[in-house]
């Protein structure tokens, strides 16, 4: 039987003080192949509001250093569905344009924005298809409080293209819920993974190197590929604020991580 491999990436969260080029250097000296836009400084990489040559210069600073795009954090306004929809779609464009296949949202937080996320990621999901990206929602409060939650939107947006981002820290963060309550049940729909560990239970801290904090990574990743999951999958927080402390604890996180997949029976890249 052949072993399924996994894309090991890393997002730009925990280097949002430090620039891109640190990120990618640091990523790269820690032995990641994958890199995932996100936060840097009091911005993001690339939302929708990117100009077509800042998302090539982008591009050209992640491949300089030797690397390829994971998962990408998508930003679009909730104000309706046409300007959503109008956002999303454009930053699916830069997302087709760097190469990269998945796109990760946050949902939403206010109860009178739901329908209109629904609505949004019904129409962005099939504009996504045809592109060959995949759209998905991660556990982050509000609609994706918990585990029963975050299915629940599934089932609402109800489009192929449409799968979960799994993330066990954000469980703990938002609904103070143990990621392995209910993995079985959402397991089968991940169609990719946002790696974050938390101490402190609910509303506690999630600038933790994964392996360090209350997540069990070994369960999660037996119950995924149990489900037959095969996604992409990228660390988003790592404990540490000056630099070196940050490139120790993106080595620390891969060695990690790579002992836990292989641990199941993955291979990683």
């Amino acid at each position: 039987m052949t072993k399924v491999e996994i894309k090991l990436g890393c997002f730009t969260r925990p280097w949002r003080e430090y620039g891109i080029e640190a990120a990618a250097a640091g990523m790269k000296a820690a032995g990641f192949n994958y890199f995932g836009p996100m936060s840097m400084g009091p911005t993001r990489l690339i939302d929708y509001e990117s100009t077509p040559e800042e998302v090539d210069a982008v591009g050209r600073t992640v491949r300089d250093a030797g690397l390829d795009f994971s998962i990408m954090m998508a930003t679009y306004p909730l104000t309706s569905v046409e300007e959503g929809v109008a956002a999303l779609n454009r930053e699916l464009d830069y997302v087709g344009q760097l190469g990269a296949r998945h796109v990760m949202t946050g949902g939403a937080s206010q109860p009178e924005q739901y329908d209109t996320y629904y609505d949004i990621m019904r129409e962005s999901a099939e504009y996504a298809l045809h592109k060959g990206i995949t759209l998905m929602l991660k556990p982050h409060g509000g609609l994706s409080n918990t585990t029963h939650d975050t299915i629940e939107s599934w089932k609402k947006v109800n489009h192929q293209n449409f799968k979960i981002c799994y993330d066990a820290g954000n469980l703990l963060y938002y609904a103070g819920e143990d990621p392995m309550a209910h993995i079985r049940e959402i397991a089968p729909i991940v169609g990719g993974m946002c790696i974050k560990d938390e101490i402190g239970g609910q509303q506690g801290d999630v600038m933790v190197t994964p392996g360090d904090g209350l997540v069990d990574f070994p369960a999660v990743f037996g119950a995924l590929q149990d489900a037959g999951f095969a996604g992409p999958c990228a660390v988003e927080c790592l404990s540490g604020e000056a630099l070196d402390d940050i490139n120790h604890q993106a080595t620390r996180a891969r060695r990690f991580l790579v002992e836990t997949l292989t641990g199941v029976g993955y291979t990683v890249d």
